[in-house]
């Protein structure tokens, strides 16, 4: 058995400043506010020092368990974003690359480097394009070299220049690509767009030192 004094009575044997220093020298841990001033067992002091110990610290712990899960759901959603932004920019990619296509009329891929579609390609040949190029392969092939390219870039600006330089001088030998684009209700630019880029890939291998793959995505479009 023993008995505990009420806060009020210890205060009274103590003076304020005996229990100030008490406290800076660490006699003092703890002050239990007892309101009984009844005898106690020691099974009911424990009681009433043990519950709210042993309550909080359920508390404290159901606290922890619920912060943990909120952190696997933050993660969760966090690693979900991330999925959804990658996937949003490859749309936003592929929504580009189909716009510049349009642009383009679908003839050409945007994508370095420039390349024919399949609807270009079948342009290339429905228009006798391609075969226009082999028949005068020589005299195109020459015309790039004589601009001197420093890129494969100039090679390929020059192809397409080369081209333009036989509509600009109205050629005759263009008819045969005119009336397939009068008959087919197109533009000529259209199949000098294609031929431009066959006649690249025809051209490169005369360069060594350059290659298609080498123009830059920047100025491919």
């Amino acid at each position: 058995m023993c008995r505990f004094v009420t806060v009020r009575g210890w205060a009274k044997q103590n003076s304020e400043r005996n229990i100030r220093e008490l406290l800076l020298r660490g006699k003092v841990f703890m002050i239990y506010f007892v309101v009984y001033t009844a005898i106690m067992t020691v099974e009911q002091f424990l009681f009433n020092v043990g519950t709210p110990i042993l309550f909080g610290g359920a508390g404290a712990y159901i606290g922890f368990v619920r912060i943990q899960e909120r952190v696997k759901t933050l993660e969760g959603k966090v690693k979900e974003l991330g999925d959804d932004g990658k996937k949003m920019n490859d749309k936003v990619v592929e929504c580009c690359t189909r716009i510049d296509e349009r642009g383009n009329k679908g003839l050409t891929k945007s994508k370095s480097p420039i390349s024919l579609t399949e609807r270009g390609y079948d342009l290339l040949q429905k228009s006798g394009g391609q075969a226009w190029i082999s028949q005068y392969r020589d005299e195109l092939i020459k015309a790039i070299q004589q601009k001197k390219p420093q890129s494969s870039y100039d090679v390929q600006e020059f192809a397409k220049d080369v081209l333009k330089g036989f509509v600009a001088s109205n050629d005759y030998r263009l008819k045969p690509l005119k009336d397939f684009a009068y008959s087919e209700g197109i533009e000529l630019d259209d199949i000098i767009t294609v031929m431009g880029i066959h006649l690249r890939d025809e051209a490169m291998p005369l360069f060594p030192t350059y290659k298609v793959a080498d123009i830059p995505d920047s100025v491919s479009h």
